[in-house]
């Protein structure tokens, strides 16, 4: 598997029992008879998208996982700032423990509803 693949990987597999995460792959995919055909979210959302319960309110979450030397688009950082502006929670890591830290402390930084 691809390393990009394999961090996704790691961080569904330890993912706390409050959070539900899902692959969001984005693209454009030609059929058969040469219609197409766009999947996933908008270009620049998150590689993995979800929710985390926090104090009895699902809290929408984006995960946007990067390797080597990959760096954040423009679309990902107005996709990341659009999150957090709405009160949901945005993380871009680059290892599965990076992930969850900075999970924890968006969470506490969360209003009490």
């Amino acid at each position: 598997m691809k390393p990009h693949t394999n961090l996704l990987n790691e961080i569904l597999l330890s993912c706390p029992p409050n959070v539900r995460l899902f692959r969001n792959d984005v693209g454009l995919a030609e059929l058969v008879d040469g219609r197409r055909l766009r999947y996933g979210l908008l270009p620049g959302s998150g590689d993995l998208i979800g929710f985390s319960t926090i104090r009895g309110v699902a809290v929408f979450t984006s995960v946007e996982a990067k390797v080597g030397r990959d760096q954040l688009r423009p679309m990902q950082e107005t996709w990341r700032d659009n999150v957090t502006k709405a009160g949901g929670i945005a993380i871009v890591c680059r290892s599965s423990d990076e992930c969850w830290k900075a999970y924890r402390e968006q969470a506490v930084e969360l209003p009490r509803h």
